[in-house]
């Protein structure tokens, strides 16, 4: 068996779960029973009993789910991708009361905090230092407040409140404040969720995360409480920009972007490459030729500010979002598309990324596309989701670039069962 890993149109990832079989016909695997598997890491290497140990290949390093008995003769170690170990609560952080603390990563707006202290109105936004709170409004109201000269993450108001306490928050900045995608992905996979089982830095593809820092640089921001899902909270993130948290087959963590090809393909993949009859378009897109982002996420909708407040501010203090939208309305009429767009709901904050992301997605999917499914040989068993490859063989009358976004590798036969979008 094996990990199935899948980057989907819209970015997020999603994982199938594998397994490897062990054979225990002369039952002297039975101590596997009594050992501690869950939560292990685990390496899958490849190679041949007359081979070295160092001819063998890593092509897999992930976390064991736990050990089971397939039948009488048969053990099964089950298999997860070493993203399943960021499948936990962000923080155990609460105050006295229970209260979960909120968490601010990036640029966040209206947000409500938690009430640390009753009687001194102390208000807390963060788990830990963060980059500054830019205002503090009372019913959509600015008032005073003092930021706390020992945790600038809390903050007393000036004047008892008389209504519902926001504020607009520069989240975590432990040790310095970041808004972009990846560099809010790098901190919340190795300082936030389970201590136990969170990443390293060590685990951390940086090379690539360095590239998507400098091609990525938009501002992005998220509140979230300390039971929010790690792993769902980076797979929101990454999806603001179609793209998704993936794991590499040495259990690297990187960003995978979902783009049209660029021209660069890593591969050429020929007649010789594929097994021959396996080839086939799998599923037929519907064509989105209009698309609508929702951007600068107001997390406490307000419809009752106080009086004196501008109609057009109390308007946008009572609406959770900000939306931009992209239409080819010729395509919309040439495949007789009337439906309105659905929202896609994001992390970006600034107008103009929302807007540069709306066209990206609208250019992508305009237009029919496929996702066509065939089993490669050897050759193509390193290929990664978002990977680029340039089709080149007897199904096309000319080469045809396409990217990765299923990958379910067969071990034992050498082979990859791979999907890609057309």
């Amino acid at each position: 068996g094996s990990v199935k890993e899948t980057l989907s149109l819209t970015g997020s990832p999603a994982l199938t779960p594998g397994d490897i079989e062990l054979n225990n016909s002369q039952l002297d695997l039975d101590p596997f029973l009594d050992y501690v598997w869950t939560n292990r890491s685990v390496s899958v290497y490849l190679g041949d009993v007359s081979w070295s140990r160092s001819q063998f290949r890593l092509v897999f390093s992930g976390v064991v789910e736990d050990l089971s008995v397939k039948g009488r003769y048969a053990l099964s170690i089950e298999l997860r991708s070493a993203l399943d170990r960021l499948n936990y609560p962000l923080s155990s952080a609460t105050l006295d009361d229970g209260t979960p603390v909120p968490l601010a990563f990036g640029e966040v707006s209206n947000v409500t905090p938690v009430l640390k202290d009753p009687a001194t109105l102390l208000y807390k936004v963060h788990t830990r230092s963060i980059g500054g709170i830019a205002e503090v409004r009372d019913s959509g109201v600015p008032v005073a407040f003092t930021v706390s000269e020992t945790d600038n993450s809390e903050f007393t108001l000036d004047n008892a409140p008389f209504g519902t306490i926001t504020c607009t928050v520069h989240g975590d900045a432990d040790p310095v404040y970041a808004d972009d995608v990846a560099s809010l992905v790098e901190r919340i996979a190795t300082e936030f969720g389970n201590s136990a089982t969170r990443l390293q830095m060590s685990d951390i593809d940086t090379v690539a995360m360095s590239a998507f820092k400098a091609s990525s640089p938009q501002c992005v921001g998220a509140y979230a409480t300390g039971t929010d899902n790690t792993l769902a909270t980076l797979q929101a993130l990454t999806s603001s920009l179609g793209a998704g948290v993936v794991v590499d087959k040495f259990g690297k963590l990187s960003i995978a972007k979902l783009n049209d090809p660029t021209g660069n393909p890593v591969m050429t993949v020929t007649d010789f490459d594929i097994e021959e009859g396996s080839f086939y378009k799998s599923e037929r897109l519907k064509p989105m030729p209009v698309r609508k982002l929702a951007y600068n996420r107001n997390y406490t909708p307000q419809s009752d500010t106080a009086a004196g407040i501008p109609e057009a501010h109390r308007k946008e203090w009572a609406e959770e979002w900000k939306y931009v939208t992209a239409e080819n309305s010729a395509a919309a009429e040439l495949y007789r598309i009337t439906d309105p767009a659905e929202d896609e709901s994001t992390y970006l904050q600034v107008k103009s990324d929302a807007e540069a992301e709306v066209s990206r997605r609208l250019s992508m999917f305009d237009r029919q596309r496929y996702i066509a499914q065939f089993e490669g040989l050897r050759k193509l068993l390193l290929l990664e989701v978002g990977d680029e490859l340039l089709l080149d063989f007897s199904e096309f009358d000319a080469p045809v670039p396409c990217v990765v976004v299923g990958v379910e590798p067969n071990w034992i036969e050498m082979t990859v069962q791979l999907e890609v979008l057309l």
